[in-house]
C-alpha cells in the first residue's frame, strides 16, 4: 500500500525577521499544523496497517515453514525410494508405485508382493506427502485417489426460476406420457432421497413431455436440463422446442458418454452426479417468429423396444442462456432467492483400490456441499451426504469396501 507523505509546513519564523514578515510566517505556520496533523495521524494509521500485515504475513511464513520442515523430513526419510518390482519386501519398506508415481508403505510383516501397491491395500499404505490443496472452482468435482481438494466456489447466483411444475412427479399428471409408463419413486435420485421415477416404454416412439406457457420473443433465451440415469436403455434423448417449430433434441449415449444435437453446437451440459447420475441440457433454440407463447420438454428413452428403462428427477426450464443450479418445483414454479452460493459435490472414486484416500478443504465458506460416494457406501450410507461445516477439512479413506471419514 501507499505511503501519504506528510504535507510540509510553510517556512518557519526566525528572529531575524521584521515585525511583519515574523507575524506573518507564525500565523502561516500556526494556520498549518491542523493539515499537518491530519497527515501524522494517516501516516500513523498506514504505519500500523504495515504492521499488522507483516504479522499476517509472518504467521503464514511460519505455517509454510512447518510444511516445508515437515515435507522435507519426508524427502530426507524416502529419498531414493526404489521403484517397486514384484518380490519380497520388509514390514516399512517403502517403494514408489510405477502406476501412479505416489509413495507407499508396507504394513504387513516381511512377504513376497505380486501386485502394484497402488492396488493391493492388503499390503501397502499410501504415504500422505503434504501434497498441496488443489483449488477447485466447478460446481461437480470428480476425485481421483490420492487428490487433496479445496473447495473455492463463491460465486453467488441470481434469483431463479423453474418454469415448470412437478418436476421430480413425472407420474402427475402435468406430464403427458405417449408409449410409456411412469413408476414413481423407485430409485435414489441424485440428491440421496428414493425419488427418481421410472419411465418405461410400451411401444415404438415413446416419450413423456410437459409443456409451459411463455411470452412471446424472438430474443428471449431459455435453459432445459434433466437429471437421467441409465436403466435399461442406452441412450436418452431431451427436446425442448416451441410446437409447430424445427426442433433439435439433444442425444445422449449412457455407454459412450458421447452427446449429440442440441440447439445452439457447444451449449450444453453432461454433467456427472455420480452413481450414474447425469444432468443433461442445451440452450434451446429461439423462436425467430415471435409468435409462439409455449414450450415443451419431452423425454425419450430412444428405444421402440418394449420395456426399456430410464430413470428420471429434477427437470428444470429457466430463462436464460445458461443452466444455474437445480430448483425444486410441486403445483407452482419453483424460485431461489439471490445472493445463496450453490454446494459444490464431490464425487468420490468408484470401486478404488483398497486405502485409497481423498482429502477435501472447504473453503467457499458454506455447509450445504456434498459427498458423494459414487455406487458405493459412506459411513453405511450409499446415497450423497451433506458436508456441514464451513471451515476445515476432511479426508476420506476406502477400505473394505466403503469409505469412511478419518
Amino acid at each position: 500500500m501507499p505511503i501519504t507523505p506528510i504535507p510540509a509546513l510553510p517556512p518557519a519564523p526566525e528572529p531575524s525577521n521584521g515585525r511583519d514578515v515574523f507575524t506573518a510566517r507564525s500565523f502561516a505556520m500556526y494556520a498549518a499544523l491542523p493539515e499537518t496533523i491530519n497527515g501524522m495521524n494517516l501516516l500513523g494509521g498506514q504505519v500500523k496497517d504495515y504492521a499488522d500485515a507483516v504479522d499476517i504475513d509472518a504467521a503464514q511464513v511460519a505455517a509454510d515453514r512447518q510444511v516445508v520442515d515437515m515435507n522435507t523430513a519426508l524427502v530426507a526419510n524416502y529419498a531414493g525410494a526404489a521403484p517397486w518390482a514384484a518380490g519380497t519386501y520388509a514390514q516399512g519398506a517403502v517403494v514408489y508405485s510405477v502406476v501412479n508415481q505416489r509413495l507407499y508403505r508396507k504394513i504387513t510383516p516381511s512377504s513376497a508382493t505380486v501386485t502394484d501397491p497402488s492396488a493391493d491395500g492388503t499390503n501397502w499404505t499410501l504415504v500422505n506427502a503434504l501434497v498441496p490443496f488443489t483449488p477447485v472452482t466447478a460446481s461437480t468435482l470428480l476425485a481421483v485417489s490420492g487428490g487433496r481438494y479445496s473447495l473455492q466456489k463463491t460465486t453467488t447466483e441470481g434469483a431463479g426460476t423453474n418454469l415448470l411444475t412437478y418436476s421430480e412427479q413425472l407420474d402427475n399428471a402435468a406430464w403427458t406420457k405417449s408409449n410409456v409408463t411412469v413408476t414413481a419413486n423407485t430409485s435414489a435420485s441424485p440428491d440421496g432421497d428414493v425419488l427418481a421415477d421410472t419411465v418405461t416404454t410400451t411401444s415404438a416412439s415413446p416419450g413423456v413431455y410437459t409443456s409451459i406457457a411463455i411470452a412471446a420473443s424472438s430474443t428471449n433465451d431459455y435453459y432445459g436440463s434433466v437429471f437421467v440415469k441409465k436403466g435399461t436403455s442406452s441412450k436418452v434423448k431431451l427436446d425442448i422446442y416451441y410446437p409447430g417449430n424445427t426442433q433439435s433434441p439433444l442425444l445422449f449415449d449412457f455407454d459412450t458418454q458421447v452427446i449429440s444435437g442440441g440447439a445452439y453446437a457447444g451449449e450444453y451440459i453432461a454433467e456427472y452426479f455420480g452413481d450414474g447420475w447425469w444432468r443433461l441440457g442445451y440452450r434451446v433454440l429461439r423462436d425467430a417468429s415471435a409468435s409462439k407463447t409455449t414450450m415443451i420438454m419431452l423425454l425419450t428413452p430412444n428405444s421402440g423396444v418394449v420395456g426399456q428403462t430410464i430413470f428420471v428427477w429434477g427437470a428444470q426450464i429457466e430463462a436464460g442462456a445458461a443452466a444455474t443450479s437445480y430448483i425444486q418445483s410441486v403445483a407452482a414454479p419453483g424460485a431461489r432467492a439471490a445472493g445463496s452460493v450453490p454446494p459444490q459435490r464431490v464425487v468420490l472414486p468408484a470401486a478404488p483400490a483398497s486405502n485409497a484416500f481423498v482429502s477435501v478443504q472447504i473453503g467457499n465458506g458454506i455447509d450445504t456441499n456434498v459427498i458423494h460416494p459414487n455406487g458405493s457406501t459412506l459411513e453405511g450410507t450409499t446415497g450423497p451426504a451433506l458436508i456441514d461445516f464451513t471451515t476445515g477439512s476432511l479426508d476420506f479413506q476406502y477400505l473394505n469396501n466403503t469409505w469412511r471419514a478419518v
